[in-house]
């Protein structure tokens, strides 16, 4: 590619329940390359292999991010990349104290640190969701199953499943996430119980997921909505465990973990790129 990027890159690697981010600091956002710099970045094989490019800006005011998806495009918003933001945040003194508002595309969303570090443990507000069609029914192979579609900032099909084990994602969920004209994030939910859901996702621009902040916060409401839980409950994710409260108010919040892997430079060369990192700076290692 035409690299329109000042090299080295020196980038911190996060992950919010195995949903994994390369975060760089970028006074002025993103370059004009963006898109093609986050495909590059986030190949597994020849960059430095993430689920996400994610650009962020120190201000002032509230710290702005700006996400890019592992096929160059654009997310308005992440339940799992802005904790990670915000740890980084924290600990790079981006802002003081224990909470503070990170600028996103979708607006400003309000969060608290909890805990830190080994993981950290982060508060979000994500608003309040907008029901886009449903609740309803699709079919779903053979099977006529129920399903909603939510925005938390950005759209989710809900599709609620008796057995998530069968459920085919990488089957059905590429095929339901062109039923939008933004594109849809899909999550395949099992109510396991009045406040305990079990959720598979098929994340939009990325593919399979290990978890999905905003889909985790999107499969609470649409089963509160269908009157299948109340409106607070624990989301399990192969990747971890989201807490989901929808709160009298109207907006959601989401508590779950964040935690650094390690610290480098990227130094592509010509012939591909190859990330640097410094061991000393993994968390739970070094430092």
């Amino acid at each position: 590619m035409s690299r329109e990027w000042p090299l080295p890159l020196a980038f911190w690697k996060w992950e919010g329940l195995g949903n994994d981010f390369v975060l760089t600091l970028t006074p002025d956002g993103p370059p004009p390359s963006a898109e093609a710099l986050a495909r590059e970045v986030c190949d597994r094989h020849r960059g430095i292999g993430a689920d996400g490019l994610v650009f962020v800006t120190p201000t002032a005011g509230a710290p702005g991010m700006e996400i890019y998806n592992a096929d160059g495009s654009l997310a308005q918003m992440c339940g799992n990349a802005i904790r990670c933001v915000a740890a980084l945040g924290q600990r790079e003194a981006l802002f003081q104290g224990d909470r503070t508002e990170i600028s996103t595309r979708s607006g400003l969303r309000e969060v608290r640190i909890l805990a830190s570090p080994d993981p950290w443990v982060v508060e979000v507000d994500m608003g309040e969701p907008q029901v886009l069609d449903g609740p309803e029914f699709l079919m779903l192979g053979e099977e006529v199953r129920p399903c909603a579609t939510l925005s938390l900032g950005n759209p989710h099909r809900v599709v609620f499943v008796e057995d998530l084990d069968a459920a085919e994602v990488e089957r059905h969920g590429p095929v339901l996430e062109r039923r939008h004209p933004q594109g849809l994030n899909v999550e395949f939910v099992r109510v396991l119980g009045p406040d305990h859901l079990a959720v598979r996702v098929w994340e939009r621009g990325v593919g399979v997921t290990l978890a999905c902040g905003t889909g985790a916060c999107a499969a609470l409401v649409a089963a509160s909505m269908a009157g299948l839980t109340g409106r607070k409950a624990r989301v399990d994710l192969p990747g971890g465990t989201l807490e989901v409260d929808w709160q009298a108010d109207g907006r959601v919040r989401l508590v779950g973990p964040a935690r650094q892997i390690f610290r480098g430079e990227w130094k592509p060369d010509a012939d591909g790129a190859s990330p640097n990192s410094d061991p000393s700076e993994h968390e739970g290692g070094g430092k």
